[in-house]
């Protein structure tokens, strides 16, 4: 009902206005008058009780709803021109409140069956207060209408990107403006409306793509491969059959104990936040038995970003929930579903080789690493982003220009996903950063040196010696098993196969290639 004529209904009742509930009660808005009789049989009417089925209606008319979740659990919304907004009951019961106060100000005079109606407005809002509680509970507005209009989604070939001023759609072929009028009955997510206006421009060098380069080492086809990924995060379609995780790593990790960073793994998720729902979780202190640990991820969630996990942690946590689904357990609100293929894209950063051997993790992991660029700046007490670009990213610093130019290039990073799909590049130094973290930097140095001939047969003891004697000492607590598993190690990420034989005696080892790649050490 528009605010004019809700005025004048309020001040000029009809008919029609009232509801009549039996013969001594009728309603009257989002209220309930009693008819008493004196006993002279004179009508008296007086203020009884909140109008429960005026309210739900005043909720529907304002747009409020319930959106129903796999599980068949629900989440209320409000819907206003197809834009949504998930909200909780003391939004609704707020909202109504201040109507109530705006509409009722005055003492309220209404005839009802040749009889006279004089309330004061406080009578109004005093009754709303003592009785609201009864209303605005999940009790009550679970009875509120389903909401089943489509949602704007990517789809496999297509992706779309709200601004204010227009969404733009991004195919492989194709970056077209869409205008809001023009989307039909589709409804979008408020929180997936960037609060930018974007202007399709011609290519202009951004300063993000000279980022990319320069954690690319300027190598085109590493290059590639980032692009991919950025354009994997950014579309909004998961396939349950080929979902992965896009892991960064540091292409150099220079001490394993304390491992430094500053590559620019964050960076690229600030990128992705600027066009993305991105829910953030704290790797350090992630615990994989905590059943609240997923409780920020929701429905409107696009990308979940698990920052600095620990390499112990291993990989299966992650590959349960891009096979699986995601299992959202909140505190103080009933758990909900997100199938497969509604789950949002896992990005994650690791300062150290996240633990995770056997081929379906294998595929489910799509490594980027990031050379020290800018970690090498860090090390020479410089702001290495402020020094390289002039500016902080994703701040004032940037004009509307700059911002333009970095969504045109993240678009671009979308189109060309869409076209190529995930672009592999061999890792650099992915095996050398494993080994060395599966065993030790004295082993990791003394194996660099070896340069063992495939085929050819090694004596274990004599190796052993060697290997103790140069880092141990000849009286070391050092065992020959522990060199024979990490001899393993190092043949397992060299894809070697490593062969063992006893003759005269003696333990003797030789490797040999299991595939066509070549030896990383």
């Amino acid at each position: 009902m528009a605010k004019q004529d809700r005025k004048r209904f309020l001040a000029n009742p009809k008919a029609a206005d009232f509801v009549m509930l039996s013969d001594l009660e009728f309603a009257r808005d989002i209220f309930t008058f009693k008819i008493n009789l004196d006993k002279d049989k004179k009508k008296h009417i007086s203020l009884h009780r909140l109008y429960r089925d005026g309210i739900l209606n005043t909720l529907v008319e304002l747009g409020y709803y319930k959106r129903c979740h796999e599980n068949n659990t629900y989440t209320f919304i409000r819907d206003i021109a197809n834009i949504l907004d998930e909200v909780e009951p003391y939004i609704m019961k707020d909202e109504i409140f201040a109507r109530i106060k705006a509409d009722y100000v005055d003492t309220v005079v209404f005839e009802y069956a040749e009889t006279t109606v004089s309330l004061e407005a406080a009578k109004l809002h005093e009754l709303f207060l003592l009785q609201s509680h009864l209303i605005f509970n999940d009790n009550f507005l679970d009875i509120l209408p389903k909401h089943n209009k489509p949602i704007m989604k990517d789809n496999k070939m297509e992706s779309y990107y709200p601004f204010q001023n227009k969404v733009i759609k991004v195919t492989a072929d194709n970056i077209t403006e869409i205008e809001y009028s023009a989307l039909d009955r589709a409804c979008i997510w408020r929180k997936h409306i960037l609060k930018r206006d974007y202007v399709l421009s011609a290519d202009v060098t951004c300063q993000f793509e000279i980022f990319i380069s320069n954690i690319c080492k300027n190598d085109i086809n590493r290059g590639k491969s980032v692009i991919s990924a950025l354009g994997y995060l950014l579309h909004n379609y998961s396939n349950p059959s080929n979902g992965q995780a896009v892991i960064a790593y540091d292409e150099e990790i220079t001490d394993l104990k304390n491992p430094m960073g500053g590559t620019g793994k964050g960076i690229i998720m600030q990128a992705i936040a600027q066009l993305r729902t991105v829910v953030k979780i704290d790797g350090k202190k992630f615990d994989e038995k905590d059943k609240f640990s997923f409780q920020d991820v929701n429905e409107r969630t696009q990308v979940v970003s698990f920052d600095d996990v620990k390499a112990e942690l291993g990989f299966d946590r992650f590959n349960s929930v891009l096979t699986e689904g995601w299992n959202i357990e909140p505190k103080r609100k009933p758990s909900f579903f997100i199938p497969p293929k509604d789950s949002p894209k896992v990005y994650i950063t690791s300062n150290a080789i996240i633990r995770g051997e056997g081929t379906t993790a294998q595929r489910r992991q799509f490594i980027i690493e990031l050379a020290p660029f800018y970690s090498n700046l860090i090390k020479q007490k410089l702001e290495p982003i402020r020094h390289i670009h002039g500016c902080d990213f994703f701040s004032n610093d940037w004009a509307d220009q700059e911002w333009n130019a970095f969504y045109g290039y993240m678009l671009n990073c979308v189109q060309y996903y869409l076209a190529h799909g995930l672009v592999y590049c061999k890792p650099i130094g992915l095996g050398y950063n494993k080994l060395r973290q599966s065993t030790s930097d004295d082993f990791f140095k003394w194996i660099t040196i070896q340069k063992f001939e495939h085929f050819k047969w090694y004596n274990l003891a004599e190796l052993f010696s060697e290997f103790k004697e140069t880092y141990y000492g000849t009286d070391g607590d050092f065992h020959r098993r522990t060199l024979t598993n990490w001899l393993k190690i190092y043949a397992l990420t060299n894809e070697l196969e490593m062969g063992m034989k006893r003759s005269d005696g003696k333990t003797w080892i030789r490797f040999q290639c299991t595939s066509a790649q070549e030896t990383i050490i």
